[in-house]
Formats: C-alpha cells, sequence, structure tokens
C-alpha cells in the first residue's frame, strides 16, 4: 500500500502551481516509467527461476522415481506441492501486481500531461477574462460619472 500512496501523492496537482507541475511532470513520469521496467524485470526474473526450479525439481522428482511414469499431471502435482515452487509462485505474484500497478501508474501520468494543459489553458482563459470583466466594470463606472454630469 505504500506504492499506491507515494503514487496517489505523485499524481496530486497543485493548481496554485501548474507551470511548476509541468515543468517537473517529465521527470515523474521517467522515475515512474522506471520504476515500471524495474518491475518488469523482477517479474522476468522470477519467471527464470520458477521455470529453472520447476524442471531441477521436475529432474529430480524423475531420478527418485524410476518406476512411477512422470506424467505431466504428476509432476505438476508435484510440484505444486513443492514450498520452493510455492515460494517464487508468491513472488511472482506480487511482482507481477507491482508491474501492473506501476504500468497504470505510467498511464495516470501520461493523463496527468494532459490535464496539466487543459488546467493551465483554463486558468489563462480564466486570467483573459476576469481582465476583460475588470476592464468592463471599469468602463461602466465611467460611462455612469459621464451620465452624472
Amino acid at each position: 500500500m505504500e506504492l499506491e500512496q507515494n503514487i496517489k501523492d505523485e499524481l496530486k496537482i497543485d493548481d496554485t502551481k501548474l507551470m511548476e507541475e509541468l515543468l517537473q511532470q517529465s521527470s515523474k513520469y521517467f522515475f515512474w516509467a522506471t520504476k515500471k521496467a524495474e518491475a518488469s524485470a523482477e517479474v522476468r526474473t522470477q519467471k527464470a527461476r520458477l521455470d529453472e526450479a520447476k524442471a531441477r525439481l521436475g529432474r529430480e522428482y524423475k531420478q527418485n522415481n524410476p518406476t512411477v511414469k512422470a506424467t505431466e499431471r504428476v509432476l505438476d502435482d508435484y510440484l505444486d506441492e513443492h514450498q520452493e515452487v510455492r515460494d517464487i509462485r508468491g513472488i511472482l505474484t506480487r511482482s507481477l501486481f507491482t508491474e501492473e500497478m506501476l504500468e497504470a501508474a505510467t498511464h495516470a501520468f501520461v493523463e496527468r500531461h494532459y490535464a496539466l494543459i487543459e488546467l493551465i489553458g483554463l486558468k489563462e482563459r480564466e486570467k483573459m477574462l476576469t481582465n476583460e470583466f475588470e476592464k468592463m466594470k471599469e468602463d461602466f463606472k465611467k460611462a455612469q460619472l459621464a451620465r452624472q454630469k
């Protein structure tokens, strides 16, 4: 959950510092994309470990049980019961979860980029409209004063 909270915190936008947020956006995206790449590498490592363990344990089973026909089903049952395989599967499951979360984070940072651009545009339009409104109020006051004279 710490990773999830860190991602949520990094995705937050301080609307009082939009230009600063936009300038930091690339660095934030790169940081989380790098984390995602690291997670993907970990998934590949764990899959390789699992394959290696299954192959090694399968060979050991066949050597230790020469009279038993080692069908795929028999070997799968044996491997499913083996603690080393269960441990690696647990690590792999957590690694896959982390990879998926970071994949979602990288997509969220792309969306954050577009949101920042849109927010900056809205702020600029708001400033422009506020200035126009203030000018109109000023012109109205001048017109009222001119009529009173």
